[in-house]
């Protein structure tokens, strides 16, 4: 049985989804404490201390929304908890997961491993399983610790270390980069990122996201300065040329 500690990231009032949360640790057997979520629903998103608007919108066109700024804080707050109290590791779980039974021995295998790593996501969708990845470790059964070529999203299930905590807080004072989007940035954060394959968690679609669906209209209202089109296209460039580079030689 692992003994990680799990935290589970929910909005104070979601009685629903904690309810359902619980259960499902509950039967997993896996003991875990909520952690209040920052609501940043209603924020002035580019006048937040903690937003970096000049490169959000020169390398992306929009703003991050609010629920995206309250779920990067609600993460980095559980960093820097752990840095606080000297905790190794902890896995962090998001109220909107469904996790495979599986999951409590998977993780009793990642302790027994002793892989070196910052960041493990249990990414479970068809999309990221047809992603070019390699295989880093196998961990028990069909499961292996892989390290992907590209970004996927998803910081919905995830071990992170304090080491990781750490990397991760370097690029979390001024932000641009949703929380799950820097996680993959591995190339400019330095973290040692890797993926459990098959996935052992999902986002339940069935629920509506706190976050919202905004992020993903990439046709919507933008606030495009006037260099737009240049700074994306090298941000694309650098982008690609990095990760290609991070993934071959790490």
């Amino acid at each position: 049985m692992s003994t990680i500690p799990i935290y589970v990231i929910s909005l104070k009032g979601a009685q629903e989804r904690r309810a359902f949360m619980s259960e499902q640790l509950d039967t997993l057997g896996l003991p875990f404490r909520f952690y209040d979520a920052v609501d940043g629903r209603g924020w002035d998103v580019p006048a937040h201390l903690s937003y970096d608007k000049a490169k959000r919108r020169a390398f992306f066109g929009k703003d991050l929304s609010g629920g995206e700024m309250g779920c990067l804080l609600s993460h980095r707050a559980i960093y820097e908890k752990m840095l606080r109290e000297g905790t190794p590791e902890v896995l962090v779980l998001e109220d909107d997961a469904i996790l495979h039974a599986d999951l409590p021995k998977v993780l009793g295998a990642l302790e027994r491993m002793g892989e070196p790593y910052d960041l493990i996501r249990f990414l479970g969708s068809d999309k990221v399983a047809k992603l070019e990845q390699k295989i880093v470790a196998p961990i028990t059964g069909q499961y292996t610790l892989n390290r992907l070529c590209t970004t996927p999203g998803g910081a919905h299930a995830y071990i992170i270390t304090q080491a990781g905590a750490q990397k991760l807080l370097k690029h979390m004072q001024r932000n641009f980069l949703p929380v799950d989007t820097l996680m993959g940035h591995v190339w400019m954060t330095g973290i040692k990122g890797y993926i459990v394959q098959p996935g052992l968690a999902v986002h339940d679609l069935a629920r509506e996201s706190f976050i919202g669906d905004a992020r993903f209209d990439k046709k919507g209202a933008g606030v495009k300065p006037w260099y737009y089109p240049l700074s994306r296209a090298l941000f694309k460039a650098y982008e690609g040329i990095a990760k290609r580079v991070s993934y071959v030689f790490s």
